[in-house]
Protein backbone atom coordinates (compact mmCIF):
# COMPACT_ATOMS: atom_id res chain seq x y z
CA UNK A 1 0.00 0.00 0.00
CA UNK A 2 2.78 2.30 0.92
CA UNK A 3 4.68 1.61 -2.44
CA UNK A 4 1.22 2.04 -4.30
CA UNK A 5 1.37 5.70 -2.59
CA UNK A 6 4.81 6.51 -3.49
CA UNK A 7 4.64 5.40 -7.02
CA UNK A 8 1.16 7.75 -7.47
CA UNK A 9 3.15 10.64 -6.04
CA UNK A 10 5.72 10.05 -8.41
CA UNK A 11 3.40 9.57 -11.16
CA UNK A 12 2.12 13.29 -10.63
CA UNK A 13 4.86 14.92 -10.26
CA UNK A 14 6.18 13.39 -13.48
CA UNK A 15 3.34 14.65 -15.08
CA UNK A 16 3.46 18.34 -13.36
CA UNK A 17 7.00 17.98 -14.66
CA UNK A 18 6.45 17.14 -18.20
CA UNK A 19 3.48 19.96 -18.44
CA UNK A 20 6.25 22.54 -16.94
CA UNK A 21 8.87 21.63 -19.70
CA UNK A 22 5.86 21.86 -22.49
CA UNK A 23 5.01 25.41 -21.53
CA UNK A 24 8.58 26.92 -21.14
CA UNK A 25 9.17 24.96 -24.59
CA UNK A 26 6.33 26.97 -26.29
CA UNK A 27 7.35 30.11 -24.48
CA UNK A 28 10.96 29.91 -25.82
CA UNK A 29 9.86 29.30 -28.99
CA UNK A 30 7.47 32.20 -28.96
CA UNK A 31 10.40 34.21 -28.24
CA UNK A 32 12.62 32.79 -30.93
CA UNK A 33 10.08 33.48 -33.35
CA UNK A 34 10.02 36.94 -32.93
CA UNK A 35 12.36 39.55 -34.43
CA UNK A 36 15.20 40.24 -32.28
CA UNK A 37 15.65 44.09 -31.20
CA UNK A 38 19.34 44.92 -32.42
CA UNK A 39 20.56 48.37 -31.95
CA UNK A 40 23.72 50.56 -33.48
CA UNK A 41 26.81 51.08 -31.49
CA UNK A 42 26.15 54.48 -29.52
CA UNK A 43 28.69 57.57 -30.24
CA UNK A 44 31.50 56.89 -27.75
CA UNK A 45 31.82 60.56 -26.74
CA UNK A 46 30.67 64.01 -27.81
CA UNK A 47 32.42 67.44 -26.86
CA UNK A 48 30.62 70.10 -27.23
CA UNK A 49 31.99 73.52 -28.00
CA UNK A 50 29.44 76.71 -27.45
CA UNK A 51 29.47 80.16 -29.71
CA UNK A 52 27.10 83.00 -30.41
CA UNK A 53 23.85 81.13 -31.27
CA UNK A 54 25.10 77.82 -32.41
CA UNK A 55 27.18 75.40 -30.94
CA UNK A 56 30.00 73.16 -32.58
CA UNK A 57 30.14 68.88 -32.18
CA UNK A 58 32.94 66.80 -32.10
CA UNK A 59 31.63 63.49 -32.57
CA UNK A 60 34.19 60.53 -32.03
CA UNK A 61 32.93 56.83 -32.98
CA UNK A 62 34.56 53.94 -32.93
CA UNK A 63 32.18 51.65 -34.81
CA UNK A 64 32.87 50.84 -38.33
CA UNK A 65 29.08 50.55 -39.65
CA UNK A 66 27.68 53.32 -38.41
CA UNK A 67 26.28 56.12 -41.20
CA UNK A 68 24.69 58.65 -39.50
CA UNK A 69 24.31 60.48 -35.81
CA UNK A 70 20.99 62.07 -35.45
CA UNK A 71 21.41 64.77 -32.95
CA UNK A 72 17.90 65.92 -31.06
CA UNK A 73 16.86 69.18 -28.98
CA UNK A 74 14.27 70.62 -27.40
CA UNK A 75 13.16 67.48 -26.04
CA UNK A 76 13.48 65.64 -29.46
CA UNK A 77 11.32 67.99 -31.44
CA UNK A 78 14.43 69.28 -33.49
CA UNK A 79 17.12 67.44 -34.93
CA UNK A 80 19.88 66.99 -37.49
CA UNK A 81 21.45 64.06 -39.16
CA UNK A 82 25.31 64.11 -39.24
CA UNK A 83 26.77 62.05 -41.98
CA UNK A 84 29.49 59.76 -40.44
CA UNK A 85 32.51 58.39 -42.76
CA UNK A 86 31.79 54.48 -41.46
CA UNK A 87 35.18 54.57 -40.06
CA UNK A 88 35.97 54.67 -36.28
CA UNK A 89 37.23 58.95 -36.33
CA UNK A 90 36.11 62.69 -34.95
CA UNK A 91 33.10 64.01 -36.85
CA UNK A 92 32.81 68.00 -36.51
CA UNK A 93 29.39 69.51 -36.96
CA UNK A 94 28.47 73.14 -36.07
CA UNK A 95 24.35 73.66 -35.32
CA UNK A 96 23.41 77.40 -36.42
CA UNK A 97 20.86 79.84 -35.57
CA UNK A 98 19.71 78.16 -32.26
CA UNK A 99 18.39 80.42 -29.26
CA UNK A 100 20.22 81.28 -26.39
CA UNK A 101 19.63 79.24 -23.54
CA UNK A 102 20.55 75.61 -21.93
CA UNK A 103 19.91 72.54 -23.86
CA UNK A 104 20.52 69.00 -23.51
CA UNK A 105 21.11 67.26 -26.66
CA UNK A 106 20.89 63.60 -27.54
CA UNK A 107 23.01 61.81 -30.09
CA UNK A 108 21.14 58.57 -31.86
CA UNK A 109 23.23 56.02 -34.17
CA UNK A 110 21.87 55.17 -37.27
CA UNK A 111 24.43 52.02 -38.53
CA UNK A 112 23.68 51.47 -42.36
CA UNK A 113 21.06 48.74 -41.71
CA UNK A 114 19.07 51.33 -40.35
CA UNK A 115 19.52 49.96 -36.85
CA UNK A 116 19.62 52.71 -34.25
CA UNK A 117 21.17 53.28 -31.30
CA UNK A 118 19.77 54.15 -27.41
CA UNK A 119 20.75 57.95 -26.91
CA UNK A 120 23.80 59.58 -26.09
CA UNK A 121 22.94 62.75 -23.69
CA UNK A 122 25.05 65.76 -23.56
CA UNK A 123 23.86 69.39 -22.02
CA UNK A 124 25.13 72.03 -23.32
CA UNK A 125 24.56 76.02 -23.27
CA UNK A 126 24.44 78.57 -26.16
CA UNK A 127 24.95 82.59 -25.66
CA UNK A 128 23.78 85.31 -27.57
CA UNK A 129 22.41 89.37 -27.54
CA UNK A 130 21.39 88.18 -23.56
CA UNK A 131 25.10 87.46 -22.56
CA UNK A 132 26.70 90.74 -24.11
CA UNK A 133 23.77 92.78 -22.64
CA UNK A 134 24.92 91.97 -19.19
CA UNK A 135 28.66 92.16 -19.61
CA UNK A 136 30.92 95.12 -18.29
CA UNK A 137 32.89 97.24 -21.30
CA UNK A 138 36.50 97.52 -20.13
CA UNK A 139 36.86 100.96 -18.51
CA UNK A 140 40.01 103.34 -19.12
CA UNK A 141 41.30 105.27 -15.43
CA UNK A 142 43.64 107.64 -17.67
CA UNK A 143 44.92 109.02 -20.95
CA UNK A 144 48.78 109.82 -20.82
CA UNK A 145 49.02 111.92 -23.79
CA UNK A 146 52.97 112.52 -24.79
CA UNK A 147 52.30 114.13 -27.49
CA UNK A 148 49.76 114.27 -30.72
CA UNK A 149 51.51 110.94 -32.12
CA UNK A 150 52.03 108.93 -28.87
CA UNK A 151 49.99 108.48 -25.58
CA UNK A 152 49.75 105.18 -23.20
CA UNK A 153 46.21 104.12 -22.30
CA UNK A 154 45.68 103.15 -18.72
CA UNK A 155 43.18 100.48 -17.88
CA UNK A 156 41.07 100.34 -14.63
CA UNK A 157 40.96 96.79 -13.69
CA UNK A 158 39.24 93.93 -15.80
CA UNK A 159 36.24 92.49 -16.42
CA UNK A 160 34.31 89.06 -16.02
CA UNK A 161 34.65 87.15 -19.02
CA UNK A 162 37.00 89.78 -20.85
CA UNK A 163 39.90 88.58 -22.63
CA UNK A 164 41.18 91.42 -25.08
CA UNK A 165 40.42 94.84 -25.41
CA UNK A 166 40.65 95.58 -29.61
CA UNK A 167 41.73 98.63 -30.33
CA UNK A 168 41.41 101.04 -34.09
CA UNK A 169 43.18 103.82 -34.37
CA UNK A 170 44.20 106.28 -37.33
CA UNK A 171 48.08 106.49 -37.54
CA UNK A 172 50.06 109.17 -38.59
CA UNK A 173 50.17 107.97 -42.14
CA UNK A 174 46.42 108.31 -42.30
CA UNK A 175 45.65 104.69 -42.22
CA UNK A 176 43.93 102.48 -39.73
CA UNK A 177 45.23 100.35 -37.90
CA UNK A 178 43.97 97.51 -35.22
CA UNK A 179 45.38 96.75 -32.33
CA UNK A 180 44.51 93.77 -29.76
CA UNK A 181 45.56 94.29 -26.30
CA UNK A 182 45.05 91.16 -23.97
CA UNK A 183 43.45 91.83 -20.87
CA UNK A 184 45.80 91.34 -18.57
CA UNK A 185 47.86 94.18 -19.85
CA UNK A 186 47.31 97.22 -17.39
CA UNK A 187 48.73 99.58 -19.88
CA UNK A 188 48.66 100.02 -23.65
CA UNK A 189 51.76 102.39 -25.40
CA UNK A 190 50.61 103.48 -29.03
CA UNK A 191 53.24 105.61 -30.45
CA UNK A 192 52.11 105.82 -34.37
CA UNK A 193 48.55 107.55 -33.48
CA UNK A 194 47.07 111.00 -34.96
CA UNK A 195 45.89 111.68 -31.23
CA UNK A 196 43.76 114.45 -33.37
CA UNK A 197 41.15 112.07 -34.30
CA UNK A 198 40.96 109.75 -30.96
CA UNK A 199 40.38 106.31 -31.17
CA UNK A 200 37.62 103.61 -30.86
CA UNK A 201 37.53 100.28 -28.59
CA UNK A 202 35.70 97.15 -28.20
CA UNK A 203 35.75 94.71 -25.22
CA UNK A 204 35.94 90.98 -26.13
CA UNK A 205 34.21 87.99 -24.14
CA UNK A 206 34.50 84.48 -24.09
CA UNK A 207 31.97 82.75 -22.21
CA UNK A 208 33.95 79.70 -22.10
CA UNK A 209 37.45 78.56 -22.39
CA UNK A 210 36.98 76.54 -25.38
CA UNK A 211 34.14 78.89 -27.09
CA UNK A 212 34.19 78.89 -30.97
CA UNK A 213 32.94 82.37 -31.08
CA UNK A 214 34.43 85.59 -29.37
CA UNK A 215 31.81 88.02 -27.79
CA UNK A 216 31.80 92.29 -28.29
CA UNK A 217 30.54 94.59 -26.85
CA UNK A 218 29.27 98.26 -28.01
CA UNK A 219 31.92 100.49 -29.85
CA UNK A 220 33.54 102.83 -27.28
CA UNK A 221 34.74 106.20 -29.05
CA UNK A 222 37.87 107.90 -27.07
CA UNK A 223 38.76 111.40 -27.74
CA UNK A 224 41.94 112.18 -25.76
CA UNK A 225 42.28 115.57 -24.71
CA UNK A 226 45.26 117.28 -26.74
CA UNK A 227 46.60 118.92 -23.88
CA UNK A 228 50.43 119.40 -22.52
CA UNK A 229 51.83 120.62 -19.31
CA UNK A 230 53.57 123.48 -19.93
CA UNK A 231 57.20 123.56 -18.29
CA UNK A 232 57.55 126.16 -15.01
CA UNK A 233 61.68 126.95 -16.35
CA UNK A 234 60.60 130.31 -17.87
CA UNK A 235 57.97 131.23 -15.33
CA UNK A 236 58.76 134.95 -13.67
CA UNK A 237 56.64 137.21 -11.13
CA UNK A 238 56.07 140.55 -12.31
CA UNK A 239 54.98 143.30 -9.85
CA UNK A 240 52.25 145.32 -10.98
CA UNK A 241 50.28 147.84 -9.08
CA UNK A 242 47.78 146.90 -7.12
CA UNK A 243 49.51 143.11 -7.12
CA UNK A 244 49.18 141.62 -3.69
CA UNK A 245 53.24 140.83 -2.05
CA UNK A 246 51.85 137.04 -1.18
CA UNK A 247 55.21 136.81 1.38
CA UNK A 248 53.47 136.58 4.61
CA UNK A 249 54.83 133.52 6.91
CA UNK A 250 57.66 132.66 4.81
CA UNK A 251 55.92 132.83 1.62
CA UNK A 252 56.72 134.01 -2.34
CA UNK A 253 54.43 133.65 -5.21
CA UNK A 254 57.63 132.28 -7.18
CA UNK A 255 56.96 129.60 -4.99
CA UNK A 256 54.27 128.77 -7.22
CA UNK A 257 56.03 127.19 -9.96
CA UNK A 258 59.49 125.77 -8.41
CA UNK A 259 57.97 122.46 -7.84
CA UNK A 260 57.68 122.16 -4.46
CA UNK A 261 54.30 121.58 -2.31
CA UNK A 262 56.12 122.90 0.81
CA UNK A 263 56.62 126.02 -1.10
CA UNK A 264 53.79 128.51 -1.07
CA UNK A 265 52.57 131.98 -1.50
CA UNK A 266 50.21 133.70 1.60
CA UNK A 267 48.62 136.95 1.90
CA UNK A 268 47.10 137.94 5.42
CA UNK A 269 50.08 139.72 7.33
CA UNK A 270 49.91 143.02 6.11
CA UNK A 271 46.07 143.98 6.46
CA UNK A 272 46.03 146.87 3.79
CA UNK A 273 43.74 146.09 1.06
CA UNK A 274 45.91 144.53 -1.41
CA UNK A 275 46.87 142.05 1.22
CA UNK A 276 43.29 140.84 2.04
CA UNK A 277 40.44 139.02 -0.04
CA UNK A 278 39.43 139.63 -3.30
CA UNK A 279 43.20 140.05 -4.15
CA UNK A 280 45.47 139.39 -7.59
CA UNK A 281 49.24 138.58 -8.60
CA UNK A 282 50.55 138.82 -11.74
CA UNK A 283 53.68 136.56 -13.64
CA UNK A 284 54.74 135.83 -16.89
CA UNK A 285 54.82 132.49 -18.26
CA UNK A 286 57.69 133.20 -20.98
CA UNK A 287 56.34 131.56 -23.86
CA UNK A 288 52.96 132.42 -25.19
CA UNK A 289 50.37 129.43 -24.81
CA UNK A 290 46.71 128.32 -25.36
CA UNK A 291 45.68 127.70 -21.89
CA UNK A 292 43.65 124.29 -21.27
CA UNK A 293 43.87 123.46 -18.11
CA UNK A 294 44.64 124.47 -14.73
CA UNK A 295 45.70 122.62 -10.95
CA UNK A 296 45.82 124.16 -7.74
CA UNK A 297 47.79 122.70 -5.23
CA UNK A 298 46.97 123.71 -1.50
CA UNK A 299 49.97 124.43 1.39
CA UNK A 300 50.51 121.35 2.22
CA UNK A 301 50.47 120.67 5.89
CA UNK A 302 48.83 124.03 7.22
CA UNK A 303 45.28 125.71 6.52
CA UNK A 304 43.43 123.68 3.85
CA UNK A 305 40.65 126.07 4.78
CA UNK A 306 41.91 128.61 3.50
CA UNK A 307 41.67 127.18 -0.16
CA UNK A 308 40.21 129.03 -2.79
CA UNK A 309 36.50 128.80 -2.92
CA UNK A 310 35.90 131.32 -6.43
CA UNK A 311 38.53 132.65 -8.11
CA UNK A 312 39.89 133.99 -11.19
CA UNK A 313 42.78 133.70 -14.39
CA UNK A 314 43.01 136.47 -16.55
CA UNK A 315 45.81 136.49 -19.59
CA UNK A 316 47.05 138.32 -21.98
CA UNK A 317 50.19 138.58 -24.53
CA UNK A 318 51.48 141.99 -24.13
CA UNK A 319 51.58 143.83 -21.01
CA UNK A 320 51.73 147.35 -23.13
CA UNK A 321 49.13 149.49 -21.65
CA UNK A 322 48.03 146.83 -19.66
CA UNK A 323 48.71 148.28 -15.97
CA UNK A 324 45.47 148.67 -14.04
CA UNK A 325 45.15 151.20 -11.09
CA UNK A 326 41.64 149.26 -8.90
CA UNK A 327 41.81 147.47 -6.17
CA UNK A 328 40.38 143.62 -6.62
CA UNK A 329 37.78 144.62 -4.40
CA UNK A 330 36.39 147.92 -6.71
CA UNK A 331 33.22 146.54 -8.06
CA UNK A 332 34.82 148.67 -11.42
CA UNK A 333 38.13 146.10 -11.73
CA UNK A 334 36.80 143.25 -14.36
CA UNK A 335 35.61 146.25 -16.36
CA UNK A 336 38.93 147.80 -15.99
CA UNK A 337 40.58 144.73 -17.19
CA UNK A 338 38.70 143.74 -19.81
CA UNK A 339 39.37 147.85 -21.26
CA UNK A 340 42.96 147.08 -20.78
CA UNK A 341 42.94 144.05 -22.83
CA UNK A 342 42.96 141.17 -20.58
CA UNK A 343 40.87 138.15 -21.34
CA UNK A 344 39.09 136.38 -18.85
CA UNK A 345 39.90 132.45 -19.11
CA UNK A 346 38.51 131.17 -16.30
CA UNK A 347 36.15 132.12 -13.44
CA UNK A 348 35.11 129.50 -11.20
CA UNK A 349 33.95 127.76 -8.02
CA UNK A 350 35.78 124.90 -6.54
CA UNK A 351 34.07 121.97 -5.58
CA UNK A 352 32.74 121.56 -1.50
CA UNK A 353 35.12 118.59 -1.39
CA UNK A 354 37.76 120.59 -1.87
CA UNK A 355 37.37 122.30 1.36
CA UNK A 356 40.27 121.54 3.89
CA UNK A 357 41.29 119.34 1.59
CA UNK A 358 44.92 118.80 0.78
CA UNK A 359 44.87 117.18 -2.42
CA UNK A 360 45.23 119.28 -5.97
CA UNK A 361 42.36 120.10 -7.59
CA UNK A 362 42.10 120.69 -12.00
CA UNK A 363 39.56 122.33 -14.37
CA UNK A 364 39.33 123.09 -17.53
CA UNK A 365 39.68 126.53 -19.08
CA UNK A 366 36.60 128.22 -20.44
CA UNK A 367 38.57 130.49 -22.68
CA UNK A 368 41.59 129.76 -24.87
CA UNK A 369 42.83 132.40 -26.25
CA UNK A 370 46.93 132.76 -26.55
CA UNK A 371 48.45 134.76 -23.70
CA UNK A 372 51.85 135.14 -22.35
CA UNK A 373 50.79 137.06 -19.07
CA UNK A 374 48.47 135.96 -16.06
CA UNK A 375 47.09 137.40 -13.67
CA UNK A 376 45.12 135.32 -10.87
CA UNK A 377 42.52 136.80 -8.83
CA UNK A 378 40.58 135.18 -5.24
CA UNK A 379 37.57 136.57 -4.55
CA UNK A 380 36.56 133.82 -1.78
CA UNK A 381 38.26 131.31 0.24
CA UNK A 382 36.32 127.92 2.07
CA UNK A 383 36.92 129.10 5.85
CA UNK A 384 35.55 132.76 5.14
CA UNK A 385 39.11 134.31 6.53
CA UNK A 386 40.09 137.16 4.51
CA UNK A 387 43.74 135.70 3.99
CA UNK A 388 44.56 132.65 1.59
CA UNK A 389 47.15 129.96 0.42
CA UNK A 390 48.58 128.18 -2.23
CA UNK A 391 51.67 125.57 -2.88
CA UNK A 392 52.20 125.34 -6.67
CA UNK A 393 50.02 126.51 -9.92
CA UNK A 394 50.18 123.96 -13.12
CA UNK A 395 48.83 124.59 -16.73
CA UNK A 396 48.55 122.36 -19.72
CA UNK A 397 48.52 123.66 -22.94
CA UNK A 398 46.49 122.72 -26.01
CA UNK A 399 46.91 122.92 -30.19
Amino acid sequence: MKKMKNLYIYVILGIGLVFSCSKMEDNFKDYLGREDKIYAGKVDSVSLRTGYNRVQFDISTSVRNLEVVRVFWNDFADSLDVGISGEPGITTQILDGISEKDYNFNFVSIDTHGNKSLPFSVPGKVYGEKYIAVRSIRPIKEIQLIDTENLIVVWNGIVDDGVFCDITYTDINDQEVSLRVPMSDTETEINDINAKLGFSYTTVYMPEEDAIDEFFSDVVQVQPEIAFELGKETWSLVSLPTDVRGDCYGGSIAGLWNGKTNDYYHSGCYGDVEDLIPHHFTFDLGVDANLVKVRLDPRTGCCQGRNPKRFQIWGISDLTDAETTLDSNDPNWEQEMIDKGWVQLLDHETAPSWNGSAEGYITNLTDNTSVRFIRYRILENWNGEPYTALSELTFWYGE
